[in-house]
């Protein structure tokens, strides 16, 4: 469905995973001359100003003269997309809030102990659909559009040529016959103090089990380490005390470096479901066996789950010495779905 003539949008959000997901959907605003202005905190504001994209501050809240509102979901100490949702349900005017993962539902919407919802909420697919609906959200106010953010994924292809792969081995400091293993960081225990509760797991013990499995090992592996951006590179100071050949990842385009690695390994991070669609192994680990498992590729197979520190070494050595996974198709299409769906809901 289109419009004749689009009102003008505010687009909101905060988190660096609602920022990154909402950037095919920025983009498809532009390429279909739909008026808009950006208004960002935290990650988001960063995301978004590096693009060189006008963004003023989503702390404050301004509608203006806009006439709807798009805005991602966030947990953070700030949460300033309920304001605007707020705003949009006083003002009267129509809002849709973009689900860029499959965790923290009600924590994403909640405010003051009560769900504060948009009229719509875009969500990535039927698990998500569903998992919501059981969490109390009303099945009439969830869209299925996918996740913006793979739109990428199916643009970038898992294409690279031999001489960037090489190249971006090279400023890894892998060596010849090394293989190169990143770890995708996620900020659980900042993410756990902020909800005021104990962390399921802690990132930091996640990623020293990593180094003890490479040490029993015994073969020639690089592991890298990609933060979070929202973790600083300081918390990472002790890192090769257990594997000596472990640093940061050097900056780089993020798909890129997936595909350079030989092998991801991180918890539930949505980068771990980006790498299953560019063809990546890749390996959740999530220590303690925690009841609920956020990463919907550990359901479908795309990619392996280990839950036992003492099987992590086994489970890292099979899948290195296991041809690559087939990357499954996707259709790039998702961020259109969101216009689509904000269209429907306008008209």
């Amino acid at each position: 469905m289109t419009l004749l003539r689009p009102p003008l949008l505010a687009v909101v959000a905060g988190d660096p995973g609602g920022g990154n997901a909402m950037v095919p959907v920025i983009e498809a605003l532009q390429a279909a001359g739909w008026p808009h202005r950006l208004y960002a905190y935290a990650e988001s504001a960063r995301l978004w100003r590096e693009r060189g994209w006008p963004v003023a501050d989503a702390a404050q809240v301004a509608l203006g003269d806009s006439r709807a509102v798009l805005c991602a979901s966030s947990v953070n100490a700030g949460m300033h997309e309920l304001d605007w949702i707020l705003a949009a349900q006083g003002a009267g005017l129509p809002c849709l809030a973009l689900l860029d993962f499959w965790s923290n539902y009600r924590a994403r919407f909640l405010r003051a102990g009560q769900l504060c919802l948009p009229d719509l909420i875009a969500v990535p697919d039927g698990l998500a659909h569903d998992e919501m609906v059981a969490a109390g959200f009303p099945a009439e106010s969830l869209l299925i559009c996918g996740q913006p953010a793979l739109d990428k994924v199916a643009r970038h292809g898992g294409m690279l040529t031999p001489a960037r792969r090489s190249a971006l081995r090279t400023a890894c400091g892998v060596a010849d016959g090394q293989a190169l293993l990143l770890f995708v960081s996620q900020p659980l225990r900042l993410l756990a103090t902020q909800l005021k509760e104990p962390p399921a797991i802690d990132e930091a013990a996640a990623l020293r089990d990593v180094e003890a499995a490479l040490a029993s090992l015994g073969r020639p592996l690089a592991l890298r380490v990609k933060p979070h951006p929202r973790e600083d590179p300081a918390d990472f100071a002790g890192i090769g005390a257990i594997w000596p050949d472990t640093r940061l990842a050097p900056e780089a385009l993020a798909h890129d470096l997936l595909v350079a690695s030989d092998m991801v390994v991180g918890i539930h991070s949505m980068l771990l479901l980006e790498a299953c669609y560019l063809g990546c192994r890749v390996l959740s680990y999530q220590p303690g066996r925690p009841a609920s498992d956020p990463l919907p590729s550990n359901r479908s197979g795309l990619s392996r789950r280990c839950d036992d520190p003492a099987e992590l070494a086994a489970m890292l050595a099979g899948m290195l010495d296991a041809p690559p996974p087939a990357p499954p198709a996707l259709d790039g299409k998702s961020a259109q779905r969101v216009l689509a769906g904000l269209a429907a809901l306008l008209a």
